[in-house]
């Protein structure tokens, strides 16, 4: 273990062995605990440059017949991180053993440390939860109102906790910690503050690992499921459809996997209530088979809309996932911006849909705070499961100019994609998927279809 021979560790742990390692995160089988040290010690995006242990043993191991042992003791971990970071970490840890001819091997280990007293947060009081290499210079206070529901609070268990507060499992950051954050240490500081913390979340952490692993398997060619793909599609879906507001480059992947799909036809410009009216009667219509509902943009705002009217419970009854990719759930900012008639900007990208024959009167119901069309608390039946899809970008990932533009003005409001606050997305029930690099349009970061497939191809092996 202390040379780094990986290989030569696992000679070690049975072919199904199990481990569950200090951050909460379960490997199972030696390609899953290689997987789980090659990511944590190799690569670009390793989290930990070095690692050597000094391990101690309490006692002999304590036999349970002729093959099946527990041993158990202490030792001091000593850890070089990426950034640069050393520490040393006092832990404790328990190994179940089992003998297979003439070889004991390790069936299960378990590590552990003090929650309450340990080095890290040590490092976290003094350095903040980035450290000190995100340090930027000081930002203006904010200058717009955020959404009092985000502002309150998320739900999902984290891991780390802004400077000077004593670590410990808690929700994730706020949006007046996140704003707080990024005032002082910048806005690319903070949303890697609220990625690593959705990366160690007890609750988002083991399903976006699973969907990498599912990502780098073979596609399957076998749809294991009776559901369907039924796609809600964003704004200008038809006038313009090379925007991919349409879906039909989900559809395809869908039906590569075998999985059929549908589109319910909205009104491409149509007002959330008009449309909210179409998607429940579409609903209600279908035959009864499982469906699984992906929203693009604006689409997820209809969506919502609907939850909200008074047949939804029944019309919805057949929706037992629903994908929201980069949904507008709570309106967005930038509607206000293009609202404007004082932003020569804003009056001119109006200029320029009207040219183009494609109605904006969709956009007031997309304002953005307190007392607007989407300010309402999201009403998700209790069979229904959602999953957001949202790109997670720091500025030097957006090339187009228009994303840096739309991101620059959301940063009073923490991070963002340029037009949704990526906090309000984390306080929505459900899981979170946190697209690294991407914008909005979840550009310019390619294999975007990819992760829906591997999102499908683990719904269609999930037993529910």
């Amino acid at each position: 273990m202390n040379k780094g021979d990986v290989e030569s560790e696992l000679t070690y742990f049975h072919p199904n062995a199990v481990i569950t390692w200090h951050n909460a995160e379960v490997s199972r089988g030696r390609d899953g605990i290689r997987s789980y040290l090659n990511r944590m010690l190799q690569g670009p995006n390793k989290v930990v440059e070095s690692y050597k242990a000094d391990v101690n043993v309490d006692e002999l191991t304590i036999l349970y017949g002729g093959n099946t042992g527990i041993s158990f003791g202490s030792a001091v971990e000593h850890f070089k991180l990426a950034n640069g970071k050393n520490f040393d970490l006092p832990a404790r840890w328990s190994a179940t053993l089992v003998k297979e001819g003439d070889k004991w091997l390790i069936a299960n280990l378990h590590a552990s440390d003090n929650l309450f007293d340990n080095p890290l947060l040590d490092l976290t009081k003094r350095d903040g939860p980035l450290g000190d290499r995100h340090r930027t210079r000081r930002r203006s206070p904010d200058r717009m109102v955020p959404r009092q529901e985000a502002q309150e609070g998320l739900t999902s268990l984290a891991m780390i906790a802004p400077a000077g507060d004593l670590l410990e499992t808690r929700p994730l950051p706020t949006a007046g910690e996140l704003r707080e954050f990024a005032a002082r240490e910048g806005i690319d500081a903070a949303t890697t503050w609220l990625y690593r913390s959705l990366l160690e979340s007890p609750f988002h952490g083991p399903f976006i690992r699973r969907i990498e692993e599912t990502c780098k398997r073979p596609t399957s060619t076998v749809w294991n499921s009776d559901a369907i793909l039924v796609i809600v599609p964003g704004a200008f879906y038809r006038e313009n459809p090379g925007s991919g507001a349409d879906g039909q480059v989900l559809r395809e992947q869908a039906e590569s996997l075998g999985c059929p799909t549908d589109l319910v036809p909205l009104a491409s410009t149509g007002s959330l209530k008009e449309n909210a009216r179409i998607l429940c009667d579409w609903l209600t219509k279908q035959p009864a088979r499982p469906m699984i509902l992906t929203s693009l943009s604006k689409g997820g705002a209809d969506v919502k809309m609907a939850l909200a009217e008074p047949d939804a419970e029944h019309a919805f009854r057949n929706v037992v996932v629903w994908i929201s990719l980069c949904g507008v759930l709570d309106g967005t900012p930038m509607a206000e911006w293009l609202l404007s008639p004082w932003n020569p900007g804003a009056v001119l990208s109006l200029l320029y849909y009207w040219l183009r024959g494609q109605s904006t009167s969709f956009l007031p119901d997309l304002r953005y705070g307190p007392g607007q069309p989407l300010d309402f608390k999201l009403r998700l039946p209790a069979h229904m499961r959602l999953i957001s899809v949202v790109g997670f970008p720091l500025r030097e990932h957006l090339d187009r100019g228009i994303s840096r533009r739309c991101h620059r003005r959301l940063t009073p409001l923490g991070p963002n994609d340029g037009a949704l606050v990526l906090a309000d997305v984390c306080a929505l029930p459900g899981l979170v998927y946190p697209l690294w690099g991407a914008d909005h349009y979840l550009q310019p970061k390619s294999g975007v279809h990819e992760l829906v497939a591997a999102i499908l191809q683990d719904l269609g092996e999930s037993p529910q």
